[in-house]
């Protein structure tokens, strides 16, 4: 599969709070991470948000945050794709703090609700770029499982950890940004899908 490349609002722990309080369901908390993705997400082109699932197998808070940031763009130029799923597990979060290695974590299997869920999203990646949804990126197991599945090539989140897999790779100042990088293939494809929608 090709490289995964996430962009993020910042370096953990810049968005700890918010993130927890995203979990539980604050209000507030997701008014405010949903802003702050929506400007990640400040490009012209149709995207589809695929939130990642959390550990009870279904994408709860993330959920939610993806359809926030839909009504914000507006639903033309916005989808989300509520339909990944993954093996219930312990929290990996929880896992972590209680002094387990990042690394050796098991890696939830994800799947899809069902063949119908695959073909729309085959269907959908014709006019719209898959974008997983996350909140934070620790070493990235997740998120690759995800891309693995689904074929995205994209994440957003908001924060990434010393230990994520792309931050590794500190761009030097000849290099353009991952943040760059991203918009710059969203506009690849947002040109590409238009050429082909005016093809007879």
């Amino acid at each position: 599969m090709s490289q995964l490349t996430v962009i993020h609002a910042g370096q953990y722990p810049t968005h700890r709070e918010l993130a927890l309080r995203l979990k539980t369901g604050d209000p507030d908390a997701l008014a405010e991470a949903a802003r702050t993705m929506v400007r990640l997400l400040d490009v012209p082109a149709r995207i589809l948000l695929v939130p990642v699932p959390s550990h009870t197998g279904r994408p709860t808070a993330l959920l939610r945050l993806a359809t926030r940031v839909a009504q914000m763009r507006g639903h033309a130029t916005t989808t989300v794709f509520p339909y990944l799923r993954c093996t219930p597990h312990k929290s990996r979060h929880d896992l972590k703090h209680a002094g387990a290695e990042p690394q050796i974590l098991p890696i939830p299997s994800m799947h899809f609700t069902g063949e119908g869920a695959a073909r729309l999203l085959h269907r959908m990646c014709v006019t719209h770029v898959p974008v997983l949804l996350d909140d934070v990126a620790d070493t990235g197991a997740t998120l690759l499982e995800a891309a693995q599945v689904t074929g995205a090539r994209h994440a957003a989140v908001l924060d990434v950890t010393e230990r994520t897999f792309l931050t590794a790779e500190r761009p030097t100042p000849e290099t353009p940004s991952y943040d760059d990088t991203f918009l710059d293939l969203l506009a690849a494809m947002a040109a590409r899908n238009a050429t082909l929608r005016q093809q007879p």
